[in-house]
């Protein structure tokens, strides 16, 4: 055998190799999902998608008949939970201080399109007397297709609705060939998501430059893709304030960093929308004394879900929201 076909065949050993451990890995990565998430092993997980939402968040359906006031909470991974049990969220903070019946949908990294389309979906079986909209900084890259295929922090590189020049579209948030390769196997996708995360770790410390969300910190509205990104969120809290009609409307942030919280000032104040700026002040505030508010993915634990609870029932309450 010449050195040439010797060399042949241990590349392709080489390479059978590397396809049975990537082959290994893809298996215990779907087995897992599919045991753990729900997700159907054969089933491409980029494209696995709740048809108008994108992807399933968490519903928590009240009685629509209950002469109770009634509350539709709507919100992201903040609404959803992260882990914390029902009885310690926000929401259930103010049905037991109110004695409210309340509704509630909250999506993992959902974006104000995706919240609009959930209000949008229930908001007739419910009939609500109150719709609460919680909001987070990252809305502002989850509505735009743009910043979420630069973002290294963001982006869930799963298939969800963007409003594109004013229409309704659904899109993978990746540039280049390169996606219709990764949005079939989910170990690569495992993989680019730790190192976007990794990137996005290391662009913090200084060690790497071109993170799109120290871009938005630096410049602001100075930056074209965020005075984009604001001008969609804008359309689509207009979209959702209009599907509500004569029942009112009341978001809060649960952070306040720029530029993203002047943003939702100007786009709720724009729209006519009660904005409560309290939580954020009261969760520094609870910090600053030494209390534990948050869990270690940043989202609030028992306390902070009190403290937000206890802000937001003071401020519906003054605000003559409850009847």
């Amino acid at each position: 055998m010449s050195m040439k076909e010797r060399f042949s065949t241990k590349a392709l050993i080489l390479l059978g190799s590397l396809f049975l451990v990537f082959l290994a890995l893809e298996i215990a990565i779907r087995t897992y999902h599919a045991y753990l998430r729900h997700i159907p092993f054969f089933r491409s997980i980029a494209y696995y998608h709740e048809s108008e939402l994108g992807w399933n968040g968490k519903l928590i359906w009240g009685d629509p008949n209950s002469k109770k006031f009634k509350i539709f909470f709507i919100g992201d991974s903040f609404t959803n939970g992260s882990r914390i049990e029902e009885k310690y969220m926000y929401y259930s903070i103010i049905k037991d201080k109110l004695d409210a019946e309340i509704f509630v949908y909250g999506g993992g990294a959902y974006g104000s399109l995706q919240e609009y389309l959930a209000l949008d979906k229930y908001f007739d079986k419910v009939k609500p007397n109150l719709v609460v909209l919680q909001v987070c900084d990252n809305d502002f890259i989850n509505n735009s297709w743009k910043l979420e295929t630069k973002s290294l922090f963001y982006n869930d590189f799963k298939v969800r609705p963007y409003l594109i020049n004013g229409k309704l579209e659904y899109r993978y948030p990746l540039n280049g060939n390169i996606k219709m390769f990764l949005a079939h196997s989910r170990f690569f996708l495992t993989v680019l998501n730790r190192i976007c995360r990794l990137s996005g770790i290391l662009t913090e410390k200084g060690l790497l430059s071109g993170c799109v969300e120290k871009e938005i910190y630096e410049k602001g509205t100075d930056f074209e893709d965020f005075r984009e990104a604001a001008k969609i969120t804008d359309e689509i809290i207009s979209k959702l304030n209009k599907r509500v009609g004569k029942t009112p409307l009341i978001a809060f942030a649960v952070d306040d960093s720029q530029p993203f919280f002047q943003e939702f000032r100007r786009i709720f104040k724009k729209n006519g929308v009660n904005f409560i700026e309290e939580v954020p002040r009261a969760i520094l505030e609870a910090q600053e004394r030494g209390q534990a508010v948050r869990l270690e993915n940043g989202h609030f634990n028992e306390i902070g879900n009190k403290i937000c609870g206890q802000v937001l029932t003071e401020a519906l309450t003054k605000g003559k929201f409850i009847r």
